[in-house]
């Protein structure tokens, strides 16, 4: 899939990102009680195809960002009022001349 252009771009999310705790095992884990927020202007939201199992419902975005946003696997994205996790690794990718032309992540948000 490639991206339209920068036009077409007028989605605003927020990067979530959650506390490093240690849980009682003695573990590392992410607090969301309180996360920080990043706004990011310039963004595009865009549906793909998700899944309806009896009472589970997945409903998944792609997202492409400016180059420069500081998203990773472990963030949480809001976009347009709801909370979704970012899915694998997210994709750098570059322009012809080769400098980083955006990024793209899968979200995910699993109710039921």
């Amino acid at each position: 899939m490639t991206t339209t252009g920068i036009s077409f771009h007028r989605d605003t999310v927020e990067i979530l990102v959650g506390t490093v705790v240690v849980d009682r095992y003695g573990n590392d884990t992410l607090d969301w009680s309180d996360p920080g927020e990043t706004l990011i202007e310039r963004c595009r939201v865009l549906p793909e195809a998700g899944t309806e199992i009896l009472d589970r419902v997945t409903r998944r975005w792609i997202l492409f960002a400016p180059p420069d946003t500081p998203l990773d696997s472990a963030n949480r994205v809001r976009w347009d009022g709801i909370v979704y996790g970012v899915i694998g690794e997210v994709r750098r990718w570059p322009s012809p001349s080769g400098a980083l032309a955006h990024i793209e992540a899968d979200l995910e948000r699993v109710e039921g």
